[in-house]
């Protein structure tokens, strides 16, 4: 099944409903104590003006959705700083090269770091000449276990449209805006990207747009 076992916890768990974490749930320490995650992505300087901002919007984006789902699930989470992460990447530009998941992990002192290497990302739909948006990424997501780096679980391959194949190409027009439409896209990322770390209700599958 290619299953872990943290996300077969929460499949298994008496009458919950919701569908496991799709890459590996994150648990505390210890009992009562507070989940450290940090997030980081990384586009390989993407140069779209669009764009410009995609690794930060995306790590905070996934912050604050994974902040909202653990306070719902009323556990106690503590995630560092979208503004940390920068600080971090602007004081080690070599990082991506020279430094590893463990040893960023290390630094901010986290449980669980998230790692997103975003492979590819467009706003507009293909031939459209600009005029019609349709979102789409292909992001690699890679999640390291501090505590346990051997139980890491493989990368997994987040591919992403929005709106989706069902749905028409939003129009470029002055009803929305190359940045509004941006946003849009990011936090529709941000919601699915959760689901891999939180178990998720199984009409989310429909309802998230």
């Amino acid at each position: 099944m290619g299953c872990n076992i943290p996300s077969l916890v929460y499949f298994l768990a008496p009458g919950d409903p919701r569908e496991a974490p799709m890459l590996m749930g994150l648990t505390p320490p210890e009992k009562g104590k507070a989940v450290r995650i940090a997030v980081m992505a990384y586009s390989g300087g993407e140069t779209d003006t669009d764009l410009i901002t995609v690794e930060r919007d995306l790590e905070s984006q996934l912050s604050q959705q994974l902040f909202r789902d653990f306070k719902e699930n009323k556990q106690a989470v503590s995630i560092i700083p979208t503004g940390k992460v920068q600080e971090f990447k602007s004081n080690h530009p070599g990082w991506k090269k020279s430094m590893d998941l463990k040893e960023i992990a290390q630094y901010f002192k986290v449980d669980y770091l998230i790692y997103l290497e975003i492979d590819s990302i467009s706003l507009y739909q293909n031939g459209s000449s600009r005029m019609l948006f349709q979102g789409r990424a292909n992001i690699t997501v890679s999640l390291l276990n501090s505590r346990n780096p051997d139980e890491s679980p493989n990368p997994k391959t987040f591919a992403c449209m929005y709106p989706s194949a069902s749905k028409a190409p939003i129009p470029n027009d002055p009803s929305t805006s190359p940045r509004g439409f941006y946003m849009a896209f990011i936090e529709y990322m941000g919601k699915r990207l959760a689901w891999y770390f939180i178990p998720h209700e199984i009409n989310q599958d429909i309802t998230c747009e």
